[in-house]
Parts: structure tokens; sequence; C-alpha cells
């Protein structure tokens, strides 16, 4: 009887042991869990629609002459009335191409305050930034966005990307400032 106590007491001990133990990995995975909700919560996430190539109609090298159709002879005979010969179609000239539409003006950001500018910017903008804001150097995007992390206000930040000397009236620059609205609650 002894014995079977010992054993009960021993497999009450290891249950508690495993208890423990799923009651850390439950911590840590909500943990987990806490920290991909924020991620997906600071996601900047807007779906990139591709700029349709502009196409220029295809105009031949030389114009297009009318051909005159080719009559065949017919013995002379004189007409009672006289006949005018039919002219043949001009053809067509082609429409002009319809212009492409403006670019959308980017809408306001809207999301939650973020500490670091990092996580307001979406994979698609970060690319799109670097590309068209820094010339493709990631480097100097970095340096940049550290820096920008440092300062204390929205004004401080816009005055301090006017060094660069950006087209102010892009789409991608207002992207930009959008983000920078969400950096600094705006």
């Amino acid at each position: 009887m002894k014995e079977q106590l010992i054993n009960i007491a021993e497999y009450i001990e290891s249950l508690e042991q495993r208890i423990d133990a799923l009651e850390k990995a439950n911590i840590a995975l909500q943990e987990v869990i806490n920290n991909l909700q924020e991620q997906i919560d600071n996601l900047n996430v807007e779906p990139e629609i591709p700029e349709e190539p502009e196409v220029e109609p295809e105009m031949p090298e030389e114009p297009i002459m009318p051909v005159e159709p080719e009559i065949p002879e017919e013995p002379e005979v004189e007409p009672e009335t006289s006949e005018i010969p039919e002219t043949p179609e001009i053809p067509e000239q082609p429409e002009e191409p319809a212009k492409p539409e403006p670019k959308p003006q980017p809408e306001p950001v809207v999301g939650q305050a973020v500490a670091d500018i990092r996580k307001a910017i979406s994979l698609g903008d970060r690319f799109l930034f670097q590309r068209e804001l820094f010339a493709g150097k990631g480097e100097q995007m970095q340096q940049v966005l550290d820096d920008i992390n440092s300062l204390s206000s929205l004004d401080e930040a816009i005055s301090y990307i006017g060094q660069f000397g950006w087209n102010t009236d892009s789409t991608t620059y207002e992207l930009f400032i959008n983000v920078l609205k969400r950096r600094f609650n705006h």
C-alpha cells in the first residue's frame, strides 16, 4: 500500500511538472501571438496597382496613299449619259490614343502612432522609397529613418527631409509624408 502511495505521489509530481511546463509554453506562445498581432496592426499594406505602360499607336513608316482601282478597258462606246466614276474611300485615321489617367493621390495613412518609423512603412513602400527617394541607396535610407526617429515633431521631420530636394509634387513624396504623420501621430 505504501508503495502504491509513493507511485501515486510520484505520478502527481510528474503531472505538476508537466502542467508547469505547459503553462510556461502557453505564456511563451501568448507572447508570440501578441507580438505577431502587434506587427499585423502596425502593417500599412496597401495593394500596389501596377502602372500601365503608355502604349503608342503603331504608325506606318510611310503614309498610306489610296490606291486607284484598276478598271478594265471596255470598248469605246459613247455613253448616253455621263457617269462620274466613284472615288475610293479614304481609310479613316486612327483615333488619338487615350491619355493615361493621372495617378491617384495617396490617401492619408490611417493607423496607430508608431515609435519607430520603420513599422509604419509597408514592404512595397520600403522598396518604392528606396528606389525613388534615395536613388536605390538602402544605407542612406536607413540612416535617414534613424535620424527621423530621433526627432520630436512632424515639423522637424519635414524640415529635415527638405535638405534632399525631393519633388514635393510626387506621389511617392506624399506617401512618405503620410508615413511621417503616422510616426508623429498627426
